[in-house]
């Protein structure tokens, strides 16, 4: 079980982070689009005790992750311990799941570009609600420290996971609660707002 550590910021353009990457050693790995399918049971108890089971679905890869608290006492990042096994029949792991009584609690989408050096990974995602830069690592780097020689405003970092990020986000445009967040829901959003809500992708 690997313990890992992230930050999150949001931001306007990756254009001159892709630069300030390249300039500190950074290595691109790959560009792609995520589906991911977040289970529980009925009564929410993972979500209750801070728990995420979830299916990420990259391409015709299928991996599927358990996450819950670690007892870390820094504040200033999100700790999650981390199991990941990658799965191939996608459709008979749902048919498992479910006869063991959890069901589709919600799903989410995002596009990520990840550039790696050493233990730390540097994640730009595109959100439907907004674009995003995550540092994260499994090791032992400093990504604080990262994060500032990227140029990175330190009082902006969030700790906040995008399913609550994108719960403030409704809240914040007077939108009706859901923890589902997509491309096609969040479009048509854009539109019945007008415009209020720009996006770069």
């Amino acid at each position: 079980m690997a313990t890992e550590k992230e930050i999150k910021f949001s931001i306007d353009n990756f254009h001159h982070i892709r630069d300030r990457l390249k300039e500190l050693g950074f290595n691109f790995v790959d560009r792609y689009f995520e589906e991911n399918v977040v289970f529980d049971f009925q009564d929410k108890r993972l979500k209750t005790q801070k728990k995420l089971l979830r299916l990420r679905s990259i391409r015709d890869r299928h991996i599927l992750c358990f996450k819950q608290p670690t007892d870390a006492s820094d504040s200033d990042l999100k700790s999650m311990e981390e199991i990941e096994t990658e799965i191939k029949n996608r459709d008979n792991l749902i048919v498992i799941l479910k006869n063991l009584g959890l069901a589709v609690s919600f799903k989410y989408e995002k596009i990520r570009e990840k550039w790696e050096k050493e233990d730390v990974v540097v994640c730009l995602d595109i959100l439907p609600f907004g674009d995003y830069l995550e540092v994260e690592t499994k090791g032992d780097m400093d990504i604080i420290e990262v994060a500032r020689e990227i140029g990175l405003d330190l009082q902006k970092k969030d700790i906040r996971n995008y399913h609550e990020i994108n719960r403030e986000k409704r809240k914040e445009l007077g939108l009706a609660p859901d923890d589902n967040f997509t491309f096609e829901e969040w479009k048509k959003i854009r539109q019945d707002l007008n415009g209020v809500l720009e996006h770069g992708y």
